[in-house]
Order: structure tokens, then C-alpha cells, then sequence
């Protein structure tokens, strides 16, 4: 026979967990979180994991008192809602001003396995199975870890970028890391022989496409402090007598950088473009100048011309 205060107790949790759900669903759903950087999008991607792990903790009460049955049936129960409700929150986004993506529902399953791993660990180590739920925490810690995979590997890429400075992009040698920060339609390609610095070397061949929004390079959070230095260096090889123009600018957190763009242009044979920062950045009065991107193409119908990309660097 249940007492009436064990009844009691069993209503509020209840109504709790239906609370501390909804709740957690609107925040999701209603609070956008502008990216502003790499690292900030990686956190936001990743805050799906432990996000979707706390819901599918709170289905679990909400079952239990709703639907009576064993442990391990409603563990199944569990699951399934948890896996329909990881597909059906990702659908509604299409109705607010956040996106749907695939890889949110895979972080998602990522925190509802975690959760129902933490549950049944719990339910292990009540009946003394202690290894059954010392392999289950193994396992739910791994994949709330396994979630923020994204987060490590900026993090470790941020690193890499800042042990290279001055050089913001290399294709030859430690710096290809930095390789995944560049958007652009390139291939590595061996260095032209006439080019005598990067003959033999690993570069980059770009071609223009004017289906991106600037056709030729986008180098995404390069290193950020240019403050400390003055130009800004970049080593190209162009194998065609017509030159191309280009447009340079470095956008920051701060300014957009559309009122200081420099215009240069690649000769045939090696060119070595060199453009004092602060014609790119206006002076802002900041210690650290927060570089957002920097952005290297053509304004002109050079669609389909192609130039080859050594490094970028600083120098004071």
C-alpha cells in the first residue's frame, strides 16, 4: 500500500521534471547564441551532449510515475522518446531562428546514451553488480567527453596557431595546421620551379570561383594580435602574363573592415605583396586588435584564373 506522503512526493518530482523539461526545451530552442568564433560554435555545438542528457534524465521520472513498469522495459521506453524527441527538436528549429543539423542530433543521442548509461549504472550498483556499473560510468563519461570533441580540437588548433605566429599560413612544414581554417576552392600542389623560395615545396594552388561571396582565400581566425606588428606579408606565384587584382581585408571583431581594403595585384613570377597593417585596421585604441578573419580576392571577372599561395605572414 503506498502512503499518501510517498503519493505526494512521487506528484511533485513529477510535476518538477515536467517543469525542469519544458524549461530546458524552450531555453534551447528560443535563446540563440550568436558564434562569434571558432571556439564559441564549438561549445554551442557541443553544449547539445550534456543539454540532451539532462532532458533524457528528466523523461526518466516522468516515465516511471506515468507508465508503472520494470526497470529494464522502461529503460527501452526511455530510449525510444529520447530518440524520437532527439529527431523531432531538430525538425521545430525550422520554425524558430535556430538551423537544424544532423550533427546536433548525433550529439544529442550522445547525452541521451549517457544518460540511460548513468541510470543503469545507478540501478547496477543498487544490486551490488559493481563492475556491470563501473563499465556503464566508463562508457557515459567517454561519450559526454566524446561530445566536446569539437571544443579539444579547436582548442588544440588554436594552440598550433599561436606557436607558428608570425607565419598566419604555410603549407610546408609544422603550420599545415592551420590548413582547416582556410576557405577557398585550393589544392596543395609542389611549388613552381621558376618560383626560387618555393620550388619543390608544398603551396597552394587557388582557384577563383565566383560562387563563393569573395571569390579566392578566406583565412578564418588567423592569429589575433597584430598589434604587435606592422605589415603584413603575402608570398605568391602567378605563371600567366595577365595579372590578377586582388583586394586584401581584415575584418575584426570590431570593424567589418570594408572602409580599408588595399588593392594589389599578382604579376607573373614571384610576387612578394607587402601591406602595413595599419592600412588594413584602423586604429581602434585596443591592446589586442582581435583578428576575425582576413579575406584575399578578386572584385573583377576572373573567374576560372588560378594563382599559387606560399605563406602569409607578419612582421614589426
Amino acid at each position: 500500500m503506498i502512503s499518501s506522503d510517498t503519493k505526494y512526493q512521487g506528484n511533485v518530482l513529477l510535476w518538477l521534471s515536467i517543469t525542469a523539461f519544458i524549461g530546458l526545451i524552450l531555453i534551447q530552442q528560443l535563446v540563440a547564441v550568436t558564434p562569434d568564433s571558432q571556439m564559441t560554435i564549438a561549445f554551442h555545438n557541443a553544449a547539445h551532449t550534456p543539454w540532451f542528457l539532462c532532458l533524457t534524465l528528466l523523461i526518466w521520472p516522468i516515465l516511471k510515475q506515468v507508465t508503472g513498469r520494470e526497470f529494464w522495459q522502461l529503460l527501452i521506453v526511455c530510449g525510444l522518446f529520447a530518440l524520437i524527441l532527439g529527431i523531432f527538436l531538430e525538425l521545430v528549429q525550422v520554425f524558430t531562428s535556430r538551423q537544424a543539423s544532423w550533427g546536433d542530433v548525433g550529439l544529442n543521442y550522445f547525452g541521451a546514451i549517457s544518460a540511460l548509461c548513468f541510470i543503469a549504472m545507478v540501478h547496477e550498483w543498487r544490486n551490488f553488480h559493481r563492475g556491470a556499473a563501473l563499465f556503464l560510468l566508463v562508457v557515459a563519461i567517454s561519450l559526454v567527453l566524446m561530445g566536446f570533441r569539437g571544443v579539444g580540437s579547436i582548442y588544440w588548433l588554436h594552440l598550433k596557431r599561436d606557436s607558428i605566429s608570425p607565419v598566419l599560413l604555410a603549407f610546408d612544414g609544422p603550420s599545415a595546421i592551420t590548413r582547416r581554417n582556410l576557405g577557398a576552392d585550393w589544392e596543395i600542389v609542389i611549388g613552381p620551379s621558376p618560383w626560387t623560395d618555393f620550388a619543390g615545396k608544398s603551396v597552394a594552388k587557388v582557384t577563383l570561383q565566383t560562387n563563393l561571396r569573395w571569390p579566392g582565400i578566406t583565412l578564418a581566425e588567423p592569429y589575433p594580435a597584430w598589434d604587435e606588428y606592422f605589415s603584413l606579408h603575402i608570398h605568391a606565384f602567378l605563371d600567366s602574363d595577365d595579372p590578377i587584382p586582388l583586394t586584401v581585408r581584415v575584418e575584426t571583431f570590431e570593424n567589418r573592415g570594408m572602409d580599408s581594403t588595399v588593392d594589389v595585384s599578382l604579376l607573373r613570377g614571384a610576387n612578394y605583396l607587402t601591406i602595413p597593417i595599419s592600412q588594413l585596421i584602423p586604429a581602434s585604441g585596443k591592446t589586442n586588435l582581435d583578428v576575425k578573419a582576413l579575406y584575399i580576392f578578386s572584385e573583377g571577372s576572373q573567374a576560372g584564373r588560378n594563382f599559387y599561395l606560399g605563406a602569409i605572414k607578419l612582421s614589426d
